[in-house]
């Protein structure tokens, strides 16, 4: 909706990956490898980023920059 600030991620990513990727940056930043569980971070991501969403896969195939970003 245009009304909506809904912010789309790329398809090419699902919430397991965008998830591994910020337990890579919390592990290299904190330095002590604590970071939340999946079942946390799905829970924070539904209450505090519910305007964040990923598209439904597309049938067709993925672009160059979607896929570099990945």
């Amino acid at each position: 909706m245009p009304n909506r600030e809904t912010i789309h991620i790329p398809d090419n990513f699902s919430r397991w990956e965008i998830y591994n990727l910020y337990k890579e940056y919390a592990e290299g930043a904190e330095g002590h490898g604590q970071f939340i569980t999946y079942q946390y971070f799905v829970k924070v991501w539904k209450k505090e980023f519910n305007n964040v969403r990923i598209p439904k896969k597309t049938r067709m195939g993925i672009c160059s920059t979607c896929a570099s970003l990945k």
